[in-house]
């Protein structure tokens, strides 16, 4: 196969600030380049309506070919057309949602603006994510995105990581609905805050085929305050010209899934709206080829199971996630404690003494 390699700039929430964000970028690809593309997640635009004219009429040109999400507010959403189009020469508008198949083989899945109770310009609401999951619903042999781009952040994207963002962050649940179903490699958003978490697996060890992890990275404002990270580069092979093998590869540090209970909750809350219109979903209630692990989350009475570790914010800091010593698809995995390997389960050694009548 193939594995010539795509170099990616992504960059945070411009909010306008278009001299700086052509220089940094200038900078680097004379240092690094050449790359593909930039794309910029969250707030394109700014305050300043001389400036942002300046884009559309293409008279501030980009030193490469620019990718831009929609608006986050309305004052913003007055600078962008109704559809997908090229605002200039080298900025492209991505619109609201959809796929975009680069001319390198990327797969790049985006959803611009904020969550809101309608569908507007500048916010999307469940109808908008359910039509942009499609392809995992007609397509029995989706494997997955390359990349997931969206303004806002997953809700509880730390979980289960061995970090957590240096503040608060309120992320939308949809937005975790959407990268569960889409399996994104790399899942960037903007927002203000720069956050890399540690990656993610995408199947349950033993019970599942391995699957590619998910790496989430926000990123803070174009020339912040806080001197946070708000540009990042990275060089990616699209999925489709790697082998299996490579594609699922498991780095030491990955994580646990970190949104099923909040897929357990919508389904909860889906089944609940049914009973009260007395209609049945029927095949509509598709959740990511995760039905099973869901199901474990939810009981029969329609409640979500309950949890007897705390997941509140001080238990989340005192966890520190440690290598799985017994995993298969951990590199390190220490095979000479596994005695036997079945369909559905396996045996393996406690790792440490035995006691009197343990065996």
């Amino acid at each position: 196969m193939s594995m010539k390699a795509s170099k990616v700039l992504v960059s945070g929430d411009v909010n306008g600030r278009f001299d700086r964000l052509i220089r940094r970028v200038t900078n680097v690809c004379e240092k690094n380049g050449p790359f593909d593309m930039l794309i910029c997640v969250g707030e394109f635009f700014g305050i300043d309506v001389e400036m942002n004219q300046k884009v559309i009429d293409g008279k501030l040109e980009f030193p490469i070919t620019t990718y831009v999400l929609g608006p986050c507010c309305p004052s913003t959403s007055i600078f962008y057309p109704d559809d997908s189009a090229e605002l200039s020469s080298s900025v492209t508008f991505l619109g609201k949602k959809g796929i975009l198949n680069t001319a390198t083989g990327l797969q790049v899945a985006y959803l611009s603006g904020v969550e809101g109770s309608h569908s507007t310009a500048f916010q999307f609401t469940k109808d908008t994510v359910n039509e942009l999951l499609l392809p995992v619903k007609v397509g029995s042999g989706f494997l997955g995105v390359d990349l997931l781009l969206t303004s806002m952040w997953p809700s509880q994207a730390w979980k289960h990581s061995s970090n957590e963002p240096s503040r608060e962050v309120n992320g939308s649940r949809l937005i975790s609905k959407l990268a569960a179903g889409l399996k994104p490699r790399y899942h960037f958003a903007g927002m203000g805050i720069h956050y890399e978490r540690d990656p993610y697996r995408n199947h349950r060890v033993l019970l599942e085929a391995a699957q590619h992890v998910t790496r989430f990275i926000g990123l803070a404002s174009v020339d912040n305050s806080d001197k946070e990270k708000w540009l990042y580069a990275f060089s990616i092979v699209p999925m489709r010209k790697m082998s299996r093998m490579e594609l699922t590869a498991q780095p030491p540090n990955t994580s646990e899934f970190p949104y099923m209970e909040i897929i357990a909750d919508l389904i909860l809350e889906e089944r609940a709206s049914a009973e009260e219109r007395n209609t049945s979903n029927g095949g509509q209630q598709y959740f990511f080829d995760m039905s099973e692990e869901v199901e474990d989350h939810v009981d029969r009475g329609g409640r979500r199971r309950k949890k007897y570790d705390d997941e509140g914010p001080s238990a989340r800091q005192a966890r520190v996630q440690q290598p799985c010593w017994f995993c298969l698809s951990n590199v390190d995995v220490e095979k000479y404690l596994v005695v036997s390997v079945g369909s559905h389960c396996y045996a393996a050694m406690p790792k440490g003494p035995l006691t009197d009548g343990h065996l």
